[in-house]
């Protein structure tokens, strides 16, 4: 700071712009996509009238605390 005259805010604030363009380069890599499936908890929140913790315990057992 003290070779360049900048401020301790300008020298913050130029290191931040130059990292954030750094990570805005365009990505060359595949995208990752996530191909979703039903699991059926929908279905177990019915039989169990809403009840999360029931549905916690039919898929983990009681014993999962």
């Amino acid at each position: 700071m003290r070779q360049s005259g900048d401020s301790l805010k300008g020298t913050v604030n130029r290191l931040l712009r130059r990292g954030l363009m750094a990570s805005s380069r365009p990505d060359t890599e595949k995208t990752f996509v996530i191909q979703p499936f039903p699991l059926g908890v929908g279905e177990m929140l019915d039989r169990h009238n809403g009840k999360v913790s029931a549905v916690l315990d039919e898929l983990e057992g009681p014993y999962q605390r």
